[in-house]
């Protein structure tokens, strides 16, 4: 499954899917291909397991533990596809470039809650809920507009995690939105609210 997804995220995008950890240095050192051409396999697992609904447990799990057979059988017994990757990914690219660019104005939480800071896998969640892709007709700039739209909603939606029962524990006394976003609470709150 991993080879078949790395054939086909290069035939349909040219991207490179590192499936093994520095598969590709000898390629990077001798500047045959530069390193945004390069897929890093663990973010690959994780925003394609946020684009399918386990946002908590992708935030949740880090490291060599996403690599644990059964965690990364769950992934990739889900709907793993080149077009969901290289989506997924970008989306998660998007989030990382405005998390660096407003990291020093408290990640925008005035407007966007806590969306860049803790929340980059749900916001992937969300974003399949309201703008699944389906082809290649996912370009960077739809990207770019459709991720600030989730991100304009996103107090709103954090308002109404806040006000559920079962949430209650993580934001009793001080709002605990880092455990929160590791909870599987997280999942289907996002399908409550995006869908």
């Amino acid at each position: 499954m991993q080879i078949k997804l790395q054939n086909e995220i290069f035939e349909k995008y040219g991207f490179y899917y590192e499936r093994k950890a520095g598969e590709f240095e000898e390629a990077l050192s001798k500047k045959y291909i530069n390193k945004d051409m390069i897929l890093k396999r663990d973010i690959i697992l994780k925003v394609v397991w946020a684009y399918n609904g386990k946002c908590g447990e992708a935030r949740n799990n880090s490291g060599d533990k996403i690599f644990n057979k059964d965690v990364f059988d769950q992934i990739m017994q889900q709907n793993v596809t080149a077009v969901i990757a290289i989506n997924s990914y970008q989306i998660h690219k998007e989030l990382m470039e405005l998390e660096k660019q407003y990291k020093k104005q408290d990640y925008n939480s005035k407007e966007w809650g806590g969306a860049i800071r803790y929340a980059k896998y749900a916001v992937i969640s969300a974003y399949a809920l309201r703008f699944p892709c389906v082809d290649l007709e996912c370009n960077v700039f739809s990207i770019k507009e459709n991720v600030k739209s989730i991100l304009e909603e996103w107090k709103k939606f954090e308002q109404f995690i806040k006000g559920k029962e079962e949430n209650k524990k993580y934001f009793s006394a001080e709002s605990e939105w880092d455990n929160y976003y590791k909870s599987s609470n997280v999942d289907k709150d996002i399908i409550d609210y995006f869908s």
